[in-house]
């Protein structure tokens, strides 16, 4: 059974994992006000300004270096749209933090069952998902700790993680 969390509790369940996290991102655009400034920074062509990550990267190198396992699939649409350029060229400082990430074109995974928006597996017990408004902005989380959907979400992970680039290796079409 799925339930509803806020953001607090959803941070926290993430924030309090015993062993793993894996990460799957199915959207071409993202509406996180943090972005925002970055983004624009971005497309103006000016330094990028990634503080607003500070928090991010101090809980990823926590937990990488509590050695919990921290991975991430961001599927893509191909040539890369202009959300994921800017991601693409300021996410280094979250793969040097601890969590490893890969890209895969969403053309790979043309006959695979998906669930429909992101999400998480905690310690192959729980799954969350985020859901996301016209905007991109997260709409709503829910959290389930049914086997056989927790099953179902990470054996998906399993299956695209072969398939999808190391961020260091990718080379984006652009």
């Amino acid at each position: 059974m799925l339930h509803e969390v806020d953001r607090d509790e959803f941070v926290a369940r993430y924030s309090a994992i015993e062993r793993e996290w894996v990460h799957m991102e199915l959207r071409d655009f993202y509406g996180v006000p943090g972005d925002f400034e970055a983004f624009a920074q971005w497309r103006r062509g000016e330094p990028v300004d990634n503080s607003y990550l500070d928090d991010w990267h101090a809980l990823v190198s926590r937990l990488s270096g509590e050695g919990k396992s921290l991975r991430r699939i961001k599927v893509v649409c191909e040539p890369l749209g202009e959300y994921h350029r800017f991601s693409y060229e300021t996410i280094d400082d979250i793969v040097r933090a601890g969590e490893p990430t890969r890209w895969c074109g969403r053309d790979k995974l043309t006959a695979l069952r998906l669930p429909a928006t992101d999400f998480y597996v905690l310690d192959q017990r729980t799954a969350m998902f985020l859901h996301y408004d016209g905007q991109g902005v997260v709409s709503k989380r829910l959290v389930t700790e049914d086997p056989e959907l927790v099953r179902f979400c990470r054996a998906v992970f399993e299956d695209v993680w072969p398939l999808a680039t190391d961020h260091h290796d990718y080379r984006p079409r652009i």
